[in-house]
């Protein structure tokens, strides 16, 4: 599943959990985003550039957990 802080300060908000997809882009192989939509409803939940330095975590065998910053307005 996937949190998002609304406000800072303020308690972390589950906004749903999906499978992750590797999207990479067809004019280079360099640029790459990671993204996941919602089971069910297919609504997207998050859409994040890699980078180089993108720091991702195995927990289990199912799971793997990294950060990743929001910028701009998000529809709610």
């Amino acid at each position: 599943f996937i949190l998002k802080n609304l406000e800072k300060g303020s308690q972390w908000v589950e906004c749903g959990s999906g499978p992750l997809h590797l999207n990479v882009s067809k004019e280079s192989d360099s640029i790459s985003r990671i993204l996941a939509r919602k089971e069910g409803s297919g609504d997207l939940i998050f859409n994040f550039r890699l980078f180089e330095k993108f720091a991702v975590e195995k927990v289990n065998d199912r799971n793997v957990r990294f950060v990743g910053m929001v910028s701009g307005k998000e529809n709610e």
